[in-house]
């Protein structure tokens, strides 16, 4: 009878070290996942600021890559999409982690690219405006504008009379 019992013990020993280990198991798991939830969750302030960000492109081909990019990593999005006068809308919340990366990139590079033409646009208007060129320009442009009143008129005319008659 000690025998059984020390048997029934040892297995009861045994199973919570199995239920010990399995629920050990269990939760790793599910920590597992829940952290892999947690990093492909995109926050909704990035969301919105990149929402944004789309919204501000005028380029009819970067649209047209955002929504192939969309297109590309989404493949359920035709059902969330509604197409009118407007244009194309759509669920942005309704978009995949990955795809929020890429929408990312892509701003990036794009913004990156709009900033250099716009250097490049500023360094051509400093060489249009250089500073042998400001004068002559500056004199033309001057001197074409230059216009006297009749007071102004009447006054040059009168000291050239004067200086006419001392000399």
């Amino acid at each position: 009878m000690t025998n059984n019992l020390s048997q029934m013990e040892s297995n009861d020993i045994k199973n919570g070290k199995n239920i010990k280990n399995t629920l050990n198991k269990e939760t790793s798991e599910i920590k597992e996942t829940t952290i892999k939830e947690v990093k492909k969750r995109y926050p909704k302030v990035k969301k919105k600021i990149l929402m944004n960000k789309i919204l501000e492109i005028k380029n009819k081909r970067a649209l047209a890559k955002i929504m192939l990019i969309i297109k590309a990593n989404n493949v359920n999005i035709m059902s969330n999409l509604t197409e009118n006068s407007n244009g194309v809308l759509l669920l942005f919340n309704a978009l995949t982690y990955e795809t929020y990366i890429k929408l990312e990139e892509f701003i990036r590079d794009y913004e990156e690219v709009k900033r250099e033409e716009l250097l490049k646009s500023q360094a051509s208007d400093d060489m249009r405006f250089s500073a042998d060129n400001v004068y002559s320009e500056n004199f033309d442009y001057m001197s074409a504008k230059l216009k006297y009143s009749n007071k102004e008129k009447m006054l040059i005319k009168r000291c050239e009379y004067e200086a006419i008659q001392t000399n």
